[in-house]
């Protein structure tokens, strides 16, 4: 359960948060670059829950508003935050998919389930600047849950989603592709490992905003509870089980 705060006392906690961030708007980049940091702050906001009132990123975006509204009475209309979500919606996103057999023969899938979200996904995240497609994979992965992927990667498999499709369509590196799709890697199956294990069991360890749980999730239990897991952790599900059966 949330303390109590009055506007006032919540308004000065989210100031503190935010006084590091240099409020420019000048220009199109320098306005989206100011919003990627309002974001970073929410989630280390969210990160204090059960402490702090629950906001959506809509709510604590508009404290940030009137909080600095000198600064950004620009920002009155939402208009910048219109085009944030145009924006966030166009760049790139990769992960993987990552998976182990055990010995009485079950696939499990590693999947997160973010602060905000009622259902698990896929580890993925956003491409940054001058970063490959499949760095942002490796990269991302290791924000979200702790592990390096990168001697498991399969940079030949490759499977792609957009808002407009399921998670089915295999294409290579070289292939275009739209901006706004997402690309998850498929990995080799990864050995049995206890360290690797113990890094998801002792999730705790990882000071990660968005994240609020990562675990090993039989894909038995995915076919069985839909309800519970992302349209593209269901599909992703199909096909290792039946195409992408990888066991090296």
């Amino acid at each position: 359960m949330s303390v109590e705060y009055n506007d006032i006392e919540l308004d000065l906690i989210i100031k503190d948060m935010t006084k590091h961030i240099d409020f420019d708007i000048s220009e199109y980049e320098s306005s989206m670059d100011t919003m990627r940091k309002v974001e970073k702050t929410y989630w280390q906001y969210c990160c204090h829950q059960p402490y702090y009132p629950r906001h959506t990123f809509s709510q604590y975006f508009k404290r940030v508003c009137n909080i600095f509204n000198e600064e950004w009475n620009y920002l009155k209309n939402n208009e910048l935050k219109t085009k944030y979500n145009y924006y966030k919606k166009n760049i790139p996103t990769a992960g993987a998919m990552i998976h182990y057999h055990t010995n009485n023969g079950k696939i499990l899938m590693l999947l997160v389930k973010n602060t905000r979200a009622k259902v698990y996904s896929l580890p993925k995240g956003k491409q940054e600047k001058n970063e490959s497609i499949q760095d942002t994979a490796i990269r991302e992965v290791k924000e979200e849950t702790g592990i390096d992927i990168s001697s498991y990667i399969n940079s030949d498999i490759m499977l792609c989603s957009s808002d407009y499709s399921d998670l089915d369509s295999s294409i290579n590196e070289d292939d275009e592709i739209k901006p706004s799709m997402d690309r998850y890697y498929i990995c080799k199956s990864v050995i049995y490992d206890v360290q690797l294990h113990e890094k998801i069991d002792n999730f705790s360890d990882y000071d990660n905003e968005e994240i609020e749980e990562i675990c090993w999730k039989d894909t038995d239990e995915i076919l069985q509870f839909p309800q519970l897991f992302s349209r593209q952790v269901k599909t992703a599900c199909s096909i290792l089980r039946d195409k992408y059966l990888l066991v090296i």
